[in-house]
């Protein structure tokens, strides 16, 4: 063998060990992970990414926020996340959960979500237990502990009901992927979404006719849908458009008005609606107060 013959000979043998080496090699971690179809849309409270080439969470930073495949979300207390998938699907994030995302299918890790199928209606959820799937229907998966799951079926979902717009002092609000502070309006308030405001707290909401319902403080107040609110605690001012249809109810008493201005207080000593004149802020002209957006959601 000549010199020039072993020379080829090493180059080539060196470029094949190179590649095999290359080959070998772990992805580079800042390469971008195929897009799983699944986005992040929408965070309150503790909600954190986790890429699975890495061991450690990030906070979620700017939304809406596109997940690799293989992306874990979690949440912590108090805190909720909505993906959404580009079907047109929803999963809704429970406060101490978490999920590994992919297209079609999520996988629950922890904790609890609620999820809708879009138009293709292929969108599947498992827990270490077993996948549930779902066809057009909406349902809950939770992790019941010791890696068994439990699911729920939730007919075809609930609808927005209505929206909390402003707040002041401390709110909590159950929807029903948890019960969340209220802190960043407006607020998406489902069918039995249930609003609770603290001593020297209130809470304005408006209905999709509307009509505005504003919880005085120590009061509890249920959407029960886009017509009905029902008033369980403490007081409220309510204002009706001369076309709604919105219907107040408190615990033992219903009382259907149409372009009314009315005060509720369940301390009084009938605990009816009364005929004193509604907070200010209540006006038909609403000049005071944020108007309602984001009804799609």
């Amino acid at each position: 063998m000549n010199r020039l013959t072993a020379a080829v000979l090493i180059a080539l043998a060196a470029r094949a060990a190179a590649g095999a080496e290359d080959a070998g090699a772990p992805a580079d971690p800042s390469a971008p992970l195929p897009f799983a179809g699944v986005t992040l849309v929408s965070a309150t409270g503790r909600v954190e990414i986790r890429d699975p080439r890495s061991s450690d969470f990030q906070a979620a930073g700017e939304l809406p926020a596109p997940l690799g495949a293989g992306m874990n979300v979690r949440t912590g207390a108090m805190s909720r996340a909505m993906l959404d998938l580009d079907d047109g699907a929803e999963i809704a994030l429970s406060a101490h959960s978490s999920v590994r995302v992919s297209n079609p299918m999520c996988e629950l890790r922890e904790g609890r979500l609620r999820a809708r199928a879009g138009e293709l209606m292929r969108i599947a959820v498992r827990t270490a237990a077993s996948p549930a799937r779902i066809r057009g229907k909406a349902f809950s998966v939770e992790m019941a502990g010791k890696g068994k799951g439990r699911t729920a079926a939730l007919g075809n979902g609930r609808a927005v009901a209505a929206q909390l717009i402003a707040v002041k002092g401390f709110v909590e609000v159950q929807l029903p992927f948890g019960t969340v502070r209220a802190t960043d309006t407006p607020v998406t308030l489902h069918e039995g979404s249930v609003v609770q405001t603290a001593a020297n707290s209130y809470a304005l909401i408006v209905f999709p006719d509307g009509s505005r319902v504003k919880l005085r403080a120590d009061s509890t107040a249920a959407v029960e849908n886009e017509r009905r609110c029902v008033v369980a605690a403490g007081a409220a001012d309510v204002q009706v458009t001369p076309k709604g249809r919105l219907e107040i109810r408190t615990i033992d008493r219903e009382a259907q008005v149409r372009g009314a201005a009315f005060s509720i207080d369940l301390a009084s000593p009938t605990g009816e609606p009364g005929s004193d004149e509604p907070d200010p802020s209540l006006t038909t002209a609403g000049r005071d107060l944020p108007g309602a957006e984001g009804w799609d959601r």
